[in-house]
């Protein structure tokens, strides 16, 4: 009866993190609060880590890995292919995959980490993560111990997993908008400084000021043709 009650506390309480989730309108907070929920839910991890499918490619592109309490974000973490390894079955199953032989050590992805090979990994568990009918990627937990995971392990990360595809899905909704909104805003003042600019040198530097506020860029330049259609 004592068992039984510690993991219905332990499902209420692994919900009640990712419904926390799904109040965040930035995905890096939708994602730290995704890790928050495995970490305290699956004790025997060394390694967790988030990744998202590509819309195009076959690719995973990683949000976040922890290993071993250590955080790293997606802008330091390369992409990954999406091969034979429990995650890829996951992602194009939609179905929970248990490992005792990992093939891949998503920890390894980690700028400056140890050459560490699955050989040293013992258990895995890789959980889709999926919102409506498209799988958008997958939850991994990984352990050095064998038999680390259990099938209520297996059973809170599915729990997880499924809101927090809702939780992504929301805060992707709002990250468009919020796009939206920048391109309208951008867009407007670009008007009113093609109106307002005495010379076309102001007004290329205005409008370039404007583009660089909602497009990433590390340079940019304005052609201007000339009457001859030369471009100066």
């Amino acid at each position: 009866l004592v068992g039984d009650l510690e993991r219905r506390a332990m499902r209420l309480s692994a919900v009640a993190k990712v419904q926390l989730a799904m109040s965040r309108t930035e995905l890096h907070e939708v994602y730290a609060e995704i890790h928050r929920a495995v970490a305290s839910s699956v004790s025997q991890a060394s390694c967790f880590a988030l990744l998202l499918a590509d819309r195009i490619e076959p690719l995973f592109r990683p949000q976040l890995v922890v290993v071993d309490g250590l955080v790293t974000w997606s802008s330091a973490l390369p992409t990954a292919p999406v091969t034979e390894c429990a995650a890829s079955i996951a992602l194009q199953t939609g179905q929970p995959v248990v490992s005792t032989q990992p093939m891949r050590s998503w920890g390894a992805l980690v700028p400056g980490a140890s050459e560490t090979s699955s050989s040293h990994l013992a258990s895995e568990i890789a959980v889709p993560v999926v919102h409506g009918d498209y799988t958008l990627g997958v939850l991994i937990v990984q352990s050095r111990h064998r038999g680390a995971f259990t099938a209520e392990d297996v059973e809170l990360l599915s729990i997880i997993a499924r809101q927090a595809g809702v939780a992504i899905a929301i805060a992707r909704l709002f990250e468009a908008q919020r796009e939206e909104r920048q391109m309208a805003e951008a867009a407007a003042r670009i008007a009113r400084v093609a109106l307002a600019s005495t010379t076309a040198a102001d007004a290329a530097n205005a409008i370039l000021a404007a583009v660089s506020e909602v497009v990433p860029l590390d340079a940019a330049a304005i052609g201007l043709l000339s009457r001859d259609d030369a471009i100066a």
